[in-house]
């Protein structure tokens, strides 16, 4: 009886050991839930942070692309300017080819009337 008192002595130390490191376990458990909580918490914060960074990268590379267009601002003069030109002189051909093209409809009728 006695030996069977000291070996419930024992199994109740020994389980009380066990409910000792269950606890330590919960606890040490719950401290790791909490830290991933933060931890999640924080990579959401700094994914929104990029995500606004590379939105901002975006916009200001759009935008240094339309200034840079504005940059050589005689340059765009010119060009315009030989457009304008290029333009005025096809004009002028065209003015020149169809008082050609009438000259020759002239002619041609001439020659049917006449043959």
């Amino acid at each position: 009886l006695e030996r069977q008192a000291g070996e419930l002595e024992r199994l109740d130390a020994e389980a009380e050991g066990y409910r000792a490191q269950t606890r330590e376990l919960v606890a040490s458990l719950q401290q790791v839930q909490q830290e991933l909580q933060v931890t999640l918490a924080e990579t959401k914060r700094l994914q929104e942070r990029e995500d606004a960074f590379e939105g901002e990268v975006l916009r200001m590379s759009d935008r240094s692309a339309e200034l840079a267009g504005h940059n050589n601002h005689k340059q765009k003069i010119r060009h315009l300017a030989a457009v304008k030109a290029e333009n005025h002189t096809l004009r002028q051909e065209l003015k020149k080819a169809k008082q050609l093209s009438a000259q020759l409809e002239g002619q041609l009728r001439y020659a049917n009337l006449l043959g």
